[in-house]
């Protein structure tokens, strides 16, 4: 196409759309095809529905509008059209410029939101649909059971979205809110609400729980009969309960009972769970009878009673007419028992009772005491009920039979019926088995009278004396006879009685009569001396004694042991049956004294005595010992007799200072001390005179042992000594005891005194035997007492072993040279202790061996050789025996120039090196010319020197056991290495100044190992090992 035609066609287009702008399409809306032409919807508006609601909207040209062409009328919902964006919409059009669209039914909010009208394409308009929330909810009610949870939902639509609100129910004041709408309340009204922009719109549900149903009333009701009673049924459960009675006849056939018999008590406030109760009321003439009822318990739907919560409660409910057991009645009965006793009991009552029969408040059955237990039940017609009757027979003893019995009737309808206690005696005639006897008896004494019977129930007995009735009701009388007024005629009587009434049986029974006869001891009612008991010389006195006894008793009179008889002084006179007088006419010395009256007859006799005294001086009835001893610590108590008339009053005085008291006539000491020493004076004074004596109290001492034996090892045939020694006053003896026997004839026992109260005593065993073994025990012994101390003899035997860590110190002095030995015995038992130990020494010259015995574990060897070395060995001894020597041991001695040093420093270095360095240098002079000389002549077999070495130059000294040997001197360095070696009999020692060295040193017989060490005071000791015999050293060369 060319341009100029393209320019043509826009500009057409141009002038056409400006032409068909002018066209204004706009909304209408109506609810048929004509009222919509004037409901013109303000363009930009909201336009406002509700739910499931018809409406039509359309989009046209304003009336009169004109334009070029056939313009296009279209409505959109968003930018959809709208008949294609999912509305149950339909197309509505009634004239050709419109476009319309009919809503049958706005079900969701999608059919809110925006709506457009286009011309052309081109939009001329356009408005909102908002749509008013619309809500329902599932389900409509609710009947649940209670406890359960219950889901619900609410449903809803609107534009805009709404927002979704709960109503939920009130208790009291509050709003409950519980998870999954499980509310407490029991019924009530759930509510949801939707809320937009255009309004709100609220449904309520109602619901309602119930509980299902328990019965909580028994079943079973007994009721008293003839009386009016109430029959209560309840039930748990909810909601609304509608209980209906009906009674079940005894054919099968049943009739409603009027809803004025029975009430509706339901009971859901406050009460978790809820329930109702149905109260059934009868009257007297309705409970003679048993019934039977059939309740039903309906919960209803509270709004809709036409309606069931759950099925109906269906229960059968009985009513007995019970009676209780009627009162019974029991009659007393005494009986012999050889008639035995019936018991009947008899009650009444629906159900018939049950009766049981007690014996003294036990089970009749239990206490197995019924020969027959007989039950009889007597069925009357009702309405009178059954009666029950028990007979029980009772046959056996009479304890047995008699007792308290009642009767106890139970149907269990209260009260339960008890009869009264009815006492049932069984008795048997009372004889005497034993009755009172005649009896003779002492005053003083117990006696008894029986009154024994048999028969039942037990008697009570009663006692008389002389017609007189005693307090005594027991079978045995028993009198303390304490007066003879309780002789003559005693008898019993018995009768029975009941132990529970005090009912008599049978007749009373009255014994023989016993004649009592009591007899009483004399007793002296006085003794007297008249006109006084002390009588002058010549005077008279008579002594009356009068005694009550029965029958009436002896008198006489005793004066030193003798009875004392009629004469020419004494006379006896009778006064009465019970008095009797001596009478003394002249009174002399032989009549003072003590006389007793005696008064006897058959029931036995008594005495009194009264001095008759005649004034005299105090004397002694004994004498004081002149002197008397006590031990130290010891108690001491010395009497003093005396007589006189008045009796003397007595008085001691005792050493001053002492602790004595007087107690009495006698003098006292409870620990004798030495201040108690001395001189004790008894004096004795009454008006006639005095007298005293005295004795000297010496204190003396228990022995004490002050020197112990002690413990002793000996070997047999031994002798040994003990020593024992201590003192005591007088002077102790001593015993030995040896291995628990007596020290006999081959022990000597010397005893050395220091003075009066110590002692010594050496015990000593000459030739210890086997038997001597054991305890040696050592007694001193005097009147006071003894002391002992214990020891042990145990045998000795010869040590065991042999010194041990033995080991040699060489010493110098300004005197001599000496050498230390000390050695331990280790760990030696007593029994095999050393006493001493013995050194042998052995010279190498043999001169001067030594044997030296020592009791320490040590010894100090002097005047000994320079530079020797010795032989040395030690043992332990005993009186038993001797132990092992040591091994062989040796030692070598300082060098006599290093005498006047400290202990420990053989030499001075200063003037030793010295000595030794020119000692040197004339040795290796000699040495040097003696090579020569010997390289001239014929070498011998032996010499094995290299005279041209420079290494080793050796010095031997033949003919004797010591080389002196030094080391590599000719390069002009100080002799340091000075050796000495001494050898004998296959060893010896080796001693170096300072330089260690080791090697070996031969002879043609022998090879030595040395070792050298760096101290220079060492001594080391090393063994020679022979290569062809063990001989000493010869004169023979050595190799270093």
């Amino acid at each position: 196409m060319s341009w100029p035609l393209r320019l043509v066609l826009g500009l057409s287009c141009l002038l056409f759309d400006i032409v068909d702008s002018s066209l204004q399409a706009g909304f209408y809306h109506g609810t048929n095809a004509q009222d919509y032409l004037n409901n013109m919807i303000r363009n930009g508006s909201n336009f406002d529905t509700i739910g499931f609601t018809t409406i039509s909207l359309v989009c046209r040209l304003p009336t009169g509008s004109t334009g070029a062409g056939s313009p296009t009328v279209a409505m959109f919902k968003g930018s959809v059209p709208a008949l294609n964006a999912g509305l149950n919409a339909a197309k509505l059009q009634i004239f050709s410029d419109e476009y319309g669209i009919y809503i049958s039914n706005i079900s969701s909010s999608a059919y809110g939101g925006l709506y457009t009208c286009r011309v052309n394409g081109i939009e001329t308009a356009r408005i909102t649909l908002r749509i008013k929330p619309y809500v329902y909810m599932i389900p409509s009610e609710y009947i649940i059971p209670n406890g359960v949870g219950f889901p619900t939902s609410c449903h809803m639509f609107g534009y805009p979205s709404p927002t979704r609100e709960w109503i939920l129910p009130k208790v009291g004041s509050h709003v409950e809110v519980v998870p999954q709408f499980n509310f407490h309340p029991l019924k009530a009204s759930l509510g949801c609400a939707a809320v937009n922009s255009v309004g709100r719109t609220t449904v309520i549900s109602n619901y309602t729980r119930f509980d299902m149903f328990s019965i909580t009333t028994p079943t079973a009701v007994r009721v008293l009969r003839n009386q009016d009673a109430s029959v209560r049924f309840g039930v748990l459960g909810y909601p609304d309960l509608l209980f209906s009675w009906v009674e079940v006849h005894s054919d099968g056939t049943s009739s409603p009972v009027p809803t004025s018999k029975y009430t509706q008590n339901i009971t859901t406030a406050g009460l978790r769970p809820p329930g109702g109760e149905s109260v059934l009321t009868l009257s007297a003439s309705e409970t003679s009878e048993n019934r039977t009822y059939r309740v039903t318990v309906r919960s209803r739907v509270p709004w809709d009673y036409t309606r069931d919560t759950q099925s109906p409660l269906v229960s059968i409910v009985t009513v007995q007419a019970v009676m209780p057991p009627s009162p019974m009645s029991l009659p007393d009965m005494v009986v012999p028992v050889t008639r035995g006793a019936n018991i009947v009991c008899s009650s009444k009552g629906r159900p018939p009772p049950s009766i049981d029969v007690f014996r003294n408040g036990e089970r009749l059955v239990a206490a197995g005491l019924e020969r027959a237990l007989q039950v009889v039940q007597n069925l009357v017609p009702p309405p009178a009920g059954p009666r029950i009757t028990i007979q029980v027979y009772l046959t056996g003893s009479a304890a047995g039979i008699s007792g308290l019995y009642h009767c106890v009737a139970n149907n269990t309808v209260p009260p339960v019926q008890r009869s009264n206690a009815a006492e049932v005696l069984a008795f048997e005639p009372l004889q005497f088995t034993e009755q009172p006897r005649d009896t003779v008896a002492v005053q003083g004494t117990v006696t008894f009278l029986n009154c024994k019977l048999s028969g039942y129930p037990p008697p009570r007995i009663s006692w008389y004396h002389n017609g007189t009735k005693l307090a005594a009701t027991t079978a045995q009388l028993q009198l303390t006879l304490t007066s003879v007024s309780q002789s003559g005629r005693y008898h019993c009587t018995a009768r029975s009685t009941s132990e529970y009434s005090n009912k008599i049986v049978g007749s009373l029974l009255v014994s023989r009569n016993a004649t009592m006869t009591v007899r009483m001891i004399p007793i002296i009612t006085n003794l007297s001396a008249s006109p006084s008991s002390a009588v002058i010389i010549g005077g008279a006195v008579n002594i009356s004694c009068s005694a009550s006894a029965q029958p009436p008793p002896a008198l006489s009179f005793v004066l030193r042991g003798n009875k004392v008889k009629a004469s020419a002084i004494h006379r006896l006179i009778r006064v009465s049956p019970f008095t009797t007088i001596l009478s003394i006419l002249a009174a002399g010395a032989d009549e003072q004294g003590v006389y007793t009256c005696n008064a006897s007859n058959v029931a036995g006799y008594s005495t009194k005595v009264i001095d008759i005294s005649v004034p005299r001086p105090p004397a002694f009835t004994s004498d004081l010992p002149g002197s008397h001893a006590v031990a130290a610590g010891r108690p001491l108590e010395v009497m003093c007799h005396v007589s006189g008339q008045p009796p003397p009053r007595i008085v001691w005085s005792v050493p001053p200072g002492s602790n004595a008291v007087q107690q009495g006539s006698n003098v006292r000491l409870d620990s004798a001390t030495l201040s108690d020493r001395g001189n004790y004076t008894c004096s004795a004074s009454n008006p006639e005179g005095t007298v005293q004596q005295s004795f000297e109290l010496d204190l003396q001492a228990e022995p004490m042992i002050e020197v112990s034996p002690a413990m002793s090892y000996k070997q047999l045939t031994g002798r040994v000594s003990f020593v024992c020694g201590g003192t005591g006053n007088p002077k102790p003896a001593v015993q030995w005891m040896v291995g628990g026997m007596p020290a006999h004839g081959q022990h000597h026992i010397p005893v050395q005194t220091g003075d009066d109260q110590t002692i010594s005593s050496n015990l000593t065993i000459y030739a210890v035997t086997m038997a001597d073994y054991g305890s040696v025990t050592c007694t001193l012994s005097n009147v006071w007492g003894s002391d002992f101390a214990n020891t042990t003899l145990l045998q000795l035997f010869a040590p065991s072993v042999a010194p041990t860590s033995v080991s040699a110190v060489n010493e110098t002095e300004s005197d001599g040279i000496r050498v230390v030995l000390t050695w331990t015995m280790g760990n030696q038992p007593a029994n095999r202790a050393a006493a001493i130990y013995r050194v042998l020494v052995e010279d190498p010259s043999r001169k001067n061996d030594r044997d030296i015995t020592t009791d320490t574990e040590s010894v100090t060897l002097s005047n000994l050789r320079p530079l020797t070395t010795y032989t040395y060995r030690i043992r332990a001894e005993n009186g038993a025996g001797s132990g092992e020597y040591t091994p062989a041991m040796t030692f070598v001695t300082a060098d006599e120039f290093s005498a006047g040093q400290s202990s420990g420093k053989f030499y001075n270095e200063t003037w030793f090196y010295g000595a030794v360095g020119g000692a040197g240098l004339a040795l290796l002079i000699l040495l040097i010319v003696c090579i020569r000389c010997k390289s001239r002549g014929k070498r011998s077999e032996g010499d094995i020197f290299d005279p041209d070495s420079q290494d080793t130059k050796v010095a031997a000294r033949t003919g004797s056991n010591t080389m002196f040997m030094d080391s590599d001197f000719s390069n002009g360095r100080n002799n340091k290495d000075a050796v000495l070696y001494d050898a004998y009999s296959g060893g010896g020692s080796v001693h170096s100044s300072n330089t260690r060295h080791n090697g070996t040193m031969q002879t043609s017989q022998q090879q030595l190992d040395y070792r050298f060490s760096e101290n220079s005071s060492a001594v080391t000791n090393f063994s020679a090992q022979p290569a062809h015999h063990p001989s000493r050293f010869h004169e023979h060369s050595a190799v270093w």
